[in-house]
């Protein structure tokens, strides 16, 4: 259980870096490795069908250049195998390299055996956990915020918070501890997050969306009521009230084909009498749930989860009062 949750949370710090980032983070564990040397990275409009290359020992007198094909997706399929299989042999890179197929997510059973088939070597995210050693974890992923070990993690996650200035300046640091503290509280069951970066005109905007598919109690109920396949999670580090555009903006991202009608709105201190009625109209009028939660319900349910609780309670009275007072 242990290493399944070291998985779920490496799987989230990885979601949160982009193409790029991904990238330099492969080519440091392949030039870090001794098996290693001479690692380049490829310009895309040279070969697009790869990233980097470099030369793998055999034994002490021998190398073979090695070549690495990064994809980015939680799982790799029978099919893109095959797809890839046949074109690195009709271009005839097995004759001359070892082929590397990288990715952040799993393969399934088939792919896997196809893989083997055609001789490409599969890191996945099993392999990359064992790969990325803490100097990578501390170059990649390291937080904002002070972490002590002596300190429990919710003790790390509330103090970090209530230390943290509501504002404008504060809102990117918010916005990653947010995403550590929702993951932390509710992933598993909730699958690790990905994160939706807006496009220029709102580029302070960076929605964490949990895939819902667990069979735990209170998600099923989410998912079955609200038709929340996916809970979309939005923080804004106000230091006033939030006013009624961040509950219409979340409600944006909230259609029944898409991530379904449920949605949570962090908000330092609350809501406005303009937010509330506004997440009023969005239920009554499209059926659209939002929930908000505040710094000190954020606090409670940090307290909940270190005693071994049922942090989601918080949000299940939440709703309970306010479909009750309609």
């Amino acid at each position: 259980m242990r290493r399944i949750k070291q998985l779920r949370f490496f799987t989230g710090e990885l979601s949160e870096l982009d193409s790029l980032e991904f990238e330099n983070l492969i080519f440091d564990v392949v030039k870090a490795s001794a098996n290693f040397s001479n690692v380049v990275k490829i310009n895309a409009e040279e070969d697009p069908s790869f990233s980097l290359f470099a030369y793998e020992k055999i034994n002490e007198t021998e190398s073979v250049r090695a070549i690495f094909h990064i994809k980015r997706t939680f799982l790799i399929t029978p099919d893109y195998i095959k797809n890839r299989g046949d074109h690195w042999t009709s271009q005839g890179y097995f004759k001359t390299s070892k082929l590397y197929l990288v990715t952040e997510g799993t393969i399934t059973d088939e792919a896997s055996r196809q893989a083997r088939k055609y001789g490409i070597i599969i890191w996945d995210i099993y392999t990359l956990d064992s790969l990325v050693d803490e100097k990578l974890r501390n170059k990649y992923f390291e937080r904002p915020y002070q972490v002590r070990s002596s300190e429990s993690k919710e003790d790390n996650l509330s103090r970090a918070l209530q230390k943290l200035k509501a504002g404008p300046k504060e809102w990117s640091t918010y916005q990653q501890l947010s995403g550590d503290i929702f993951s932390h509280l509710f992933s598993p069951p909730l699958s690790p997050p990905r994160f939706d970066h807006s496009d220029a005109e709102d580029r302070n905007r960076r929605d964490m969306i949990y895939e819902n598919s667990n069979e735990h109690p209170f998600w099923k109920m989410i998912r079955e009521m609200y038709q929340a396949h996916y809970i979309v999670v939005d923080a804004k580090n106000s230091g006033k009230l939030l006013n009624k555009r961040p509950v219409i903006d979340i409600a944006h991202y909230l259609k029944p084909y898409g991530c379904g009608m449920f949605g949570i709105l962090l908000a330092r201190l609350g809501t406005s009498n303009a937010a509330n009625h506004a997440i009023k109209e969005q239920w009554i009028g499209n059926q659209k749930m939002i929930v908000t939660l505040n710094d000190k319900e954020i606090l409670e349910m940090l307290k909940i989860k270190q005693t071994n609780g049922r942090p989601e309670e918080i949000i299940r009275m939440k709703l309970a009062n306010f479909r009750m007072s309609l």
